[in-house]
Formats: C-alpha cells, sequence, structure tokens
C-alpha cells in the first residue's frame, strides 16, 4: 500500500495493489496515471529493495512490499541511437547467434573466433564502414547523408566472415531477415529459439533482426525491453511496470501482448499497467481510476479495487 502520494497533481491519496494480478491505472491525460506509477511508486519499491533512484516522489509511506524480489520498469524510450543498437544486440540474441557461427565447422577450419562475427569488432568488421553498413557523406551546412558501403554492400563485415554460412545464409543475412524467418532457420537451437519465440510472441516477428533502432516506434522498443526481460530476468516476486504498452498495437498484437502478461503472473509476478486500451483494461484483475479531469482538476482517486468481469 501507497499512502499519503502527493507528487504532482495527486491529492495525497492512498492506494493499494494486489500481488501475483493484473493491476490496470486508468484515467483522462494528465489525471496523475505517470506521477503515481513511474514516479512515485517505482521509485519507492526500487528504494526499499536498495537501489539508487534519481526521481523519489511526495508521499508519506509504502508498505506489503516483503514479498517483491525486483522491479523492471518497461518503458517506450528508444533502446539505441546509432546503427549499432538492433533488436538483436539489445536483447542478446546476437551474441548468442554469433556464439553458434563461431563453432560451425568451416568457422573452425579458418580459425575464427565470436569476434570474427561482430560487427563491432575489428576481426569481423568490413574495413571501410567498420561495421555500419553504411558511409557518411559530409553535407556541411546540412545533416550528414548517409549511403550504403560499397564495399560490403551494406552487409557490415569482410569477405571472410560472409563465406561462412548456416543453411545458405551468412550471418549477416540474417541480420536483414524478418525475426520471424530467423526463428525458423535456427529453430533447432534451443536458447537462440526460445529468445526469437519471445520477440514473436508479443509481436514483433515482422521486425528485422538487424534494423536501427532508430527506426522503431515506442511501442516496439517497449516490447523488445519486455522480451528481453521475460528471457533474462525473473518472474516469481518481481512486479513489472508497462506505461501505455498497447500503444499503436492492433487488436491482434493487443490479444498477444495480454497473453505474455498473463504467463508472467502464472510464473508468480505482478503486472501494473497505465492503459487506455479497453481490451486490456476489461482483463485486469484490479483497477486504480484517477481524474476527474487533468491538470489541478485531477490526481484524486476516484476509484480502486478488483474488477468483477
Amino acid at each position: 500500500m501507497l499512502k499519503g502520494a502527493r507528487t504532482n497533481n495527486l491529492k495525497n491519496i492512498d492506494v493499494s495493489m494486489p500481488l501475483n494480478k493484473l493491476t490496470c491505472v486508468i484515467g483522462v491525460s494528465g489525471s496523475g496515471k505517470s506521477s503515481l506509477i513511474s514516479k512515485t511508486l517505482y521509485p519507492a519499491i526500487a528504494k526499499k529493495l536498495g537501489r539508487k533512484v534519481d526521481i523519489a516522489g511526495d508521499y508519506d509511506g509504502i508498505s506489503g512490499t516483503e514479498g517483491i524480489s525486483e522491479i523492471y520498469y518497461v518503458s517506450q524510450k528508444p533502446i539505441g541511437r546509432n546503427s549499432r543498437s538492433t533488436p538483436g544486440t539489445y536483447t542478446g540474441v546476437f551474441e548468442s547467434i554469433r556464439d553458434y557461427y563461431a563453432k560451425l565447422d568451416e568457422a573452425k577450419a579458418a580459425k575464427m573466433t565470436k569476434e570474427h562475427f561482430s560487427f563491432n569488432s575489428p576481426k569481423g568488421q568490413c574495413e571501410a564502414c567498420k561495421g555500419t553498413g553504411e558511409i557518411a557523406i559530409p553535407m556541411y551546412f546540412m545533416e550528414d547523408l548517409y549511403v550504403s558501403c560499397d564495399k560490403c554492400k551494406g552487409q557490415r563485415y569482410k569477405e571472410s566472415v560472409l563465406k561462412i554460412r548456416h543453411k545458405g545464409y551468412s550471418i549477416a543475412d540474417l541480420l536483414d531477415l524478418e525475426i520471424g524467418e530467423v526463428k525458423e532457420i535456427l529453430n533447432n537451437e534451443p536458447g537462440i529459439y526460445e529468445a526469437l519465440d519471445i520477440l514473436c510472441r508479443v509481436g514483433l516477428s515482422y521486425l528485422k533482426l538487424g534494423q536501427n533502432a532508430n527506426t522503431l516506434s515506442g511501442g516496439e522498443a517497449q516490447r523488445i525491453r519486455l522480451a528481453k526481460e521475460i528471457c533474462y530476468g525473473k518472474a516469481e516476486g518481481a512486479i513489472y511496470i508497462l506505461d501505455e504498452p498497447t500503444s499503436g498495437l492492433h487488436d491482434d498484437d493487443v490479444d498477444k501482448l495480454y497473453y505474455i502478461i498473463r504467463e508472467l503472473i502464472s510464473k508468480g509476478a505482478t503486472v501494473v499497467v497505465t492503459e487506455h486500451n479497453p481490451r486490456i483494461i476489461r482483463q485486469a484483475d484490479y483497477i486504480i481510476e484517477l481524474g476527474p479531469e487533468g491538470g489541478e482538476n485531477g490526481g484524486f482517486l476516484l476509484k480502486e479495487g478488483f474488477y468483477f468481469k
């Protein structure tokens, strides 16, 4: 239970959230959802867990956190700001793929290591573009123009690395394929397959494994973060906080996201979302509604309790 929350426009409210359930925090824009969840609840629990927090909301106290062992805030911030950051590198699955290629007989015969299959390593990256796959053309008074590298044709790697293939695919080929396609190619590699499968199950099978992080929407970045936490984080005793995770999603992808949330809960996690989408709200176990309006006329606790469907 969080007592006396007064961050920004919150009106000294007390709220409780059940563990091992899906809680939806709802209300109009500016009603205090972010103030309550991201600026008060999250740092309050993180502080209880011994973490250093940069933002500490204004509240009287928090209780009932004894059963919480970890907290994850899954935001919509970009996962990277340059072409070296991709869904594959961010989630860590590309590192496993590099390991796999380094163990292929052809790679061993050529005395190649895992480093040779990294476009960030001088051992494997194209010498002309340094592994970016593109060359910058200075435009002086305008932003630089980027064109595909003439030497590697945008493939990032040295020719010797591109000759190493699995089922006819070089590691550069995999980067240029959709995640769903890569999953089928590497379907006999349990660790790799499971990570790619999670990305597909959160509705991201259409993204390319090596897609530039700058081209991802906020919702895509958030789901990549969620997939990473599911793969390498923990569920039992953990709280996952998601900020409007359904923004811009098709109904089918909303349903996929909901099933992932329920899977986390079945494994012992607690999920708290700020949300507008009725498809998710209707499936919530517990509802917290703030309002009635935004700004100074918001921040009041209008409704709190278990949602009976």
